[in-house]
């Protein structure tokens, strides 16, 4: 039951400083502080932790893997790729509205580390007619680009699932949808 209040704290002191326009990153160092606070601080369980992730060889690859996206993203970006990307789509399409949802689908299908980071431009690009907030566009990407989520068997999140349930990928998938 403390564990439940601990997360429930964490949660809302994240919010509540998302809320007040907080940086993302200090509010989830504030909301990492409480939980750690809450949960019986120990300063050697917390090195343990640090120097685990530090020298995981996973943390280093999804990094470089998230760094090396940005950089693909930036490049295709300030080339006019995605420009040029657009406007055939467009002649596809004919209707921006379609290509508001059919982006980022499209992307979400395929399975690729950090796919926010290639599908916001577009959608960004197929908004301007509209002029949608940041925050429409963005539950528009998030919505359309997780589509595929339970019915794609190399989506990461299944992977993930299996992974660490030690549960096999095909026996998870037997039990679909319940």
């Amino acid at each position: 039951m403390i564990s439940i209040l601990a997360i429930i704290c964490t949660l809302a002191v994240i919010v509540i400083l998302l809320n007040r326009k907080i940086k993302m990153g200090y509010a989830m160092l504030a909301g990492s502080s409480v939980l750690f606070f809450a949960s019986g601080p120990q300063l050697s369980k917390l090195t343990t932790a640090i120097t685990a992730t530090l020298t995981t060889h996973s943390t280093w690859e999804i990094i470089f893997a998230l760094y090396f996206v940005m950089c693909l993203e930036y490049q295709l970006r300030t080339s006019g790729t995605i420009d040029g990307f657009m406007s055939v789509s467009r002649q596809i399409f004919k209707s921006d509205r379609y290509l508001l949802a059919m982006m980022p689908a499209f992307l979400g299908f395929l399975p690729s580390l950090g796919g926010a980071i290639f599908s916001a431009p577009l959608v960004e690009n197929a908004g301007k007619a509209y002029g949608l907030s940041a925050e429409t566009k963005t539950v528009i990407n998030y919505w359309f680009r997780h589509v595929w989520e339970f019915t794609n068997p190399i989506f990461t999140g299944m992977l993930l699932a299996s992974k660490l349930s030690g549960i096999p990928l095909v026996r998870w998938f037997r039990t679909w949808p319940g």
